[in-house]
């Protein structure tokens, strides 16, 4: 059985109304002949038949308003039986604006044939403002189902925002209803084509658990049997991701032209991931093929990332540019003595893996690894090693320094650098030392104060503050106007402007990165569930 659809004529479509259908129930149907006319806002256009067959059942009549892709018919057969209402998903509804059209009928009774009669109720469109509407729109709610707070009973964009959160509370499982799958599957370059706000809007209508602040940029989609995306997160321009499961984090960035096949991704909040990455490969429908990865990752340009076996990589792992992880590798034959290479990739926390470097099936690298650019990773790579060459062989290990020389690297070494990134960046600094600590003093108020040991009551004059400190309980009930760095746990905490993210960005080209990982510089940061937009200077 075929579903005829609402076909997507133009970027900006969002619905059509059905204006004629050229063949009754029961009649015959060739491919290629008109089978029904449609009106959008710019067009009305006679659509052909994709397939030949009968006119089993017309689902919506004519002056019916569908949303596009929604359903419009079943070609099939004549002897086959018509699915029911719980196999694909349906969204129609009868404008207002023309109340002599027929009613749309929707999708039926629950588990009813579509063949079943209908009640011949007339729909009708739920008062709200045009903000509540368009909000509603961007999160995929439908309005019907809440309840106006305005002053003439209508529903205010406050309402949409407590629905929002039901939802979000309730939490959808992210699974998209098959049909829907299967026209992305049909009819990709069409979807592609669509704004960002309708394919959320239709991803969301259709299961997948999106969060707030997402963006699908052009040429882009997602082809896959389930889909949750966290809040604030991209999905670059020209991408195609298709998979049977696909979980991100919170601030997950995926640069233009990502490709995507594999049978599962997840990975975690603020991951960066530049242009043309490839996630797949070889083996990439192989039941094991999925990649895992962590908070705080960064894929390299062009980074290649094999999946016939399972690909896990820990927090904070930066794959360089043209790196390549590769979990298969075979072409000559065992009975010519060749070896065939095939088994998972593990990779701890805080890895780096150069440029260009190769990674071969099988091997294992410890958390605080380094792998030199353009070397070759045959064998297993201990924690906390520096490796190189090709093969790849240890170079030296590496000894976390102690908590005392820790502190005086920060005073006579960082400290002195960020005075004068500070004031090339046009701030003016003026250095000022009290005991143990350290203050920059930029003016205006504004400070960059160091103690190894917090004491918050001796800058509450201060108007703002970016504290750096060794103290783990200082991060708790900071006043207003403060930011501090926990340099021993490597947590942030705090308001974030452009002077904490100028601080952190310094950090961060230190190899210094903190928790939450959820942040990113210009957008804004999460602190816990709660996204917060970084403050305007």
């Amino acid at each position: 059985m075929h579903s005829i659809v609402l076909p997507i004529l133009d970027a900006n479509m969002t619905h059509g109304i059905v204006r004629a259908w050229f063949k009754r129930e029961g009649e015959a149907v060739l491919a290629g002949e008109p089978l029904f006319e449609v009106e959008t806002d710019k067009v009305n256009a006679e659509v052909e038949a994709e397939v030949s067959g009968v006119l089993r059942r017309i689902v919506a009549p004519e002056g019916t308003r569908v949303a596009v892709l929604g359903l419009l018919a079943f070609v099939g057969a004549a002897d086959e039986a018509v699915p029911t209402a719980d196999s694909i998903f349906v969204e129609m509804e009868t404008p207002s604006a023309r109340p002599e059209e027929p009613a749309s009928v929707g999708g039926g009774v629950k588990g009813a044939p579509l063949d079943a009669p209908h009640p011949a109720a007339p729909a009708t469109r739920a008062a709200a403002s045009p903000a509540a509407r368009r909000l509603a729109r961007e999160r995929g709610i439908a309005l019907d189902g809440i309840c106006g707070t305005g002053a003439r009973g209508e529903i205010t964009r406050a309402d949409v925002e407590t629905a929002s959160v039901r939802v979000t509370t309730a939490g959808a499982s992210g699974d998209l209803d098959p049909a829907f799958v299967n026209l992305l599957r049909r009819d990709p370059l069409a979807f592609r084509a669509l704004a960002s706000e309708m394919k959320l809007h239709l991803y969301r209508q259709h299961g997948a658990q999106i969060g707030d602040r997402v963006r699908i940029e052009a040429g882009a989609i997602i082809v896959a049997e389930r889909i949750v995306i966290g809040a604030a997160s991209v999905i670059g321009a020209d991408s195609v991701i298709e998979c049977e499961q696909l979980r991100l984090g919170r601030l997950v960035a995926f640069g233009k032209r990502t490709r995507v096949h594999c049978r599962a991704v997840e990975i975690g909040d603020a991951l960066w991931s530049k242009d043309d990455v490839v996630v797949g490969g070889g083996g990439s429908e192989e039941p094991g093929a999925r990649l895992r990865a962590g908070d705080a990752c960064f894929f390299g340009e062009a980074a290649y990332l094999n999946t016939c076996h399972p690909l896990t990589l820990g927090d904070e792992v930066c794959i360089g540019s043209r790196a390549m992880l590769f979990t298969h590798s075979h072409w000559q034959s065992v009975l010519r003595g060749y070896p065939s290479l095939f088994g998972p990739i593990e990779i701890g926390d805080h890895v780096f893996i150069g440029n260009t470097a190769f990674v071969f099936p099988g091997v294992t690298i410890g958390s605080g690894a380094t792998v030199i650019v353009n070397s070759f990773v045959a064998t297993n790579v201990p924690a906390n090693t520096l490796v190189g060459g090709v093969p790849a062989q240890a170079i030296r290990h590496v000894v976390a320094p102690t908590r005392d020389e820790q502190i005086a690297i920060v005073r006579e070494r960082l400290l002195p650098e960020l005075a004068q990134v500070m004031a090339t960046g046009g701030h003016p600094v003026r250095q000022e030392s009290s005991g143990e600590a350290i203050t920059l003093d930029l003016a205006g108020g504004r400070v960059v104060h160091f103690a190894a040991s917090w004491d918050p009551g001796r800058l509450t004059s201060r108007s703002r503050v970016i504290g750096l400190t060794f103290d783990a309980e200082a991060t708790t009930a900071l006043p207003v106007g403060f930011t501090l760095f926990d340099l021993a746990s490597s947590r942030v905490s705090g308001m974030q402007d452009q002077l904490s993210d100028e601080v952190r960005e310094f950090c961060r080209r230190r190899g210094m990165r903190f928790r939450p990982f959820a942040w990113r510089y210009g957008v804004g940061h999460f602190e816990g569930e709660r996204f917060h937009p970084r403050r305007k200077d």
